[in-house]
C-alpha cells in the first residue's frame, strides 16, 4: 500500500493509458465536442501529480522535449486569436492543452524499464479488449447482423464499395483511428515478444486477434503496421546467430523483411490515390486527394496563421457508392495543421516531426529496445499514417510522444 501511495500519480496515469481506446464509452457531449473517460482521468492524474510536486514527492523533469510542445502551443494560440470563429477555436484550444498535458505526464511519470513494462501491459490489456470486441463484431456480422451492438462497433464503408464484409471500428469512432492506435499497440506487442511479458500461448492468441482486427479496419493505415513489423524483424534477425538459418543467409532474410515492410507501406499508400469508384476502368482522384487539394486552397487563403483550429481545413463534396460525402478534414496531418494554423503551424509541426524522428534514431533492438519500439511506432503512426490521415488530435499519439521522449532521454 505504501508503494502505491508513493507512486499514486503513476497509477492514475496507468488508468489513463488503459482508457485510451474506449472512446465510445459514456462521455459528455457539449459544444460539438465529447469529453471522454480519458479526459476525466487526465484531470485527476494532473491534479494528483501537481499535489505531489508541491509536496516534493515528485520532481519536474527538465528537457528540450518541452521546446516543440511550447512552439506548438504558441502556434495554437495564434491560430485561435486570429480564427474565423474564436469561440470554436477556444474550445479546441482547451482540448489541445489536454493533449500537450498527456505528453508532459508521460514524460515525467514513465522513466524506467519497470514502468515502461507496466504501461506496456496497460496498453496491451486495453488492446486485447478492443480486439475481443472486434472478433465479437465479426461473428455477429455474419450470424446476427441486426444486433444493435453493431451500430456502435461497425463503420460505414465510406468511399469503399459495399459488400459482404464488415468494416470494424470496435470501441473507436472510425476504423482509421482504430488502425492508428493499433500501430502503437504493435510496438508494445513486439516488446512483449522480446521480453516475454506474456506466455507464448497468450501471445499467439493475442497476435491472431490483433491480425483479424487490423485486417477488418480495411484502412490504408495497415501499411504503417506492416512497415513497423518489417523493420523490427529485419533488425531482430541481425541479432540471431547464423546457426539458426540453414537455407537462406541471415542478411538475405533480414533484407526480405525490410523490403516487405517498405513495399507493403508503399502499396497501401498508393491505394489512397485513385478513387475506388469505377476503378480500374476509370481513374479519378480519391476523396483524400481532393481534400489535400482543398486544404491547400485554404492555406493560400489564410497563409500566415491559418483559418483557425477547430475549423474545417477544406470542403469537398464527393459522390461515393454509398451516397454523397461532405469532407472538411484534410485527411493528412501536416496539411490539416497548415490549413488551420497557417505556415507558422506548418513550420512548427515539421520541427516537431523532425525532433521526434531524431529521438527515434538510431534503431537498435539490442541496446535500446524500448526506444526502438516506440520510435518505430512513431514512424508508423505519426510519419506514415500522418500522410493519409489527420491524427494530430489523437490522445494516444501524444502519449506516445511523451513516452518516446522519456525512453530517448533515459536511453532504454
Amino acid at each position: 500500500m505504501k508503494k502505491i501511495l508513493e507512486n499514486l500519480p503513476f497509477w492514475f496515469f496507468w488508468l489513463v493509458v488503459f482508457s485510451l481506446p474506449f472512446v465510445n464509452f459514456p462521455n459528455l457531449r457539449n459544444f460539438g465536442y465529447s469529453i471522454q473517460t480519458t479526459d476525466i482521468l487526465f484531470v485527476l492524474t494532473g491534479l494528483v501529480w501537481l499535489i505531489y510536486l508541491v509536496l516534493r514527492k515528485n520532481k519536474l523533469k527538465f528537457s528540450w522535449f518541452y521546446l516543440p510542445l511550447i512552439l506548438y502551443f504558441i502556434s495554437l494560440c495564434l491560430s485561435t486569436y486570429f480564427s474565423e470563429n474564436q469561440k470554436t477555436s477556444l474550445i479546441k484550444l482547451l482540448g489541445n492543452i489536454l493533449l500537450l498535458g498527456l505528453s508532459v505526464l508521460a514524460f515525467n511519470l514513465v522513466d524506467d524499464k519497470k514502468k515502461f513494462r507496466q504501461i506496456g501491459m496497460a496498453w496491451l490489456s486495453a488492446t486485447y479488449l478492443v480486439c475481443f470486441v472486434s472478433l465479437a463484431s465479426l461473428i455477429l456480422f455474419y450470424f446476427q447482423r441486426n444486433n444493435p451492438i453493431l451500430l456502435e462497433t461497425l463503420s460505414h464503408y465510406g468511399s469503399l464499395p459495399t459488400g459482404n464484409y464488415p468494416r470494424i471500428q470496435s470501441t473507436f469512432f472510425n476504423p482509421n483511428m482504430l488502425c492508428n492506435y493499433l500501430n502503437i499497440s504493435v510496438g508494445f506487442l513486439l516488446l512483449a515478444f522480446k521480453f516475454k511479458w506474456l506466455t507464448r500461448s497468450v501471445l499467439l492468441i493475442f497476435s491472431i486477434l490483433f491480425a483479424i482486427t487490423t485486417f477488418f479496419t480495411v484502412s490504408p493505415g495497415i501499411g504503417g503496421i506492416i512497415l513497423v513489423i518489417g523493420i523490427w524483424f529485419s533488425l531482430d534477425l541481425q541479432l540471431i546467430k547464423p546457426l539458426y538459418i540453414k537455407i537462406l543467409s541471415l542478411k538475405l532474410v533480414s533484407k526480405l523483411f525490410l523490403l516487405g515492410g517498405i513495399l507493403g507501406a508503399i502499396f497501401f499508400f498508393l491505394t489512397t490515390l485513385p478513387s475506388p469508384t469505377n476503378f480500374p476502368a476509370k481513374i479519378e482522384p480519391s476523396p483524400r486527394v481532393l481534400t489535400w487539394i482543398s486544404s491547400l486552397e485554404t492555406l493560400k487563403k489564410y497563409p500566415i496563421v491559418g483559418r483557425g483550429i477547430g475549423m474545417d481545413a477544406g470542403f469537398v463534396v464527393y459522390d461515393s457508392p454509398n451516397g454523397k460525402q461532405f469532407l472538411g478534414d484534410a485527411h493528412q496531418l501536416w496539411l490539416n495543421v497548415a490549413a488551420q494554423q497557417g505556415l507558422i503551424g506548418l513550420a512548427v509541426i515539421l520541427f516537431l516531426t523532425i525532433w521526434f524522428l531524431r529521438r527515434s534514431l538510431p534503431l537498435n533492438i539490442e541496446t535500446t529496445p524500448i526506444k526502438t519500439a516506440l520510435g518505430l511506432a512513431f514512424i508508423g503512426t505519426f510519419c506514415y499514417q500522418g500522410l493519409i490521415g489527420s491524427y494530430e488530435d489523437a490522445r494516444h499519439l501524444w502519449i506516445l510522444l511523451g513516452l518516446l521522449a522519456s525512453a530517448s532521454k533515459n536511453d532504454i
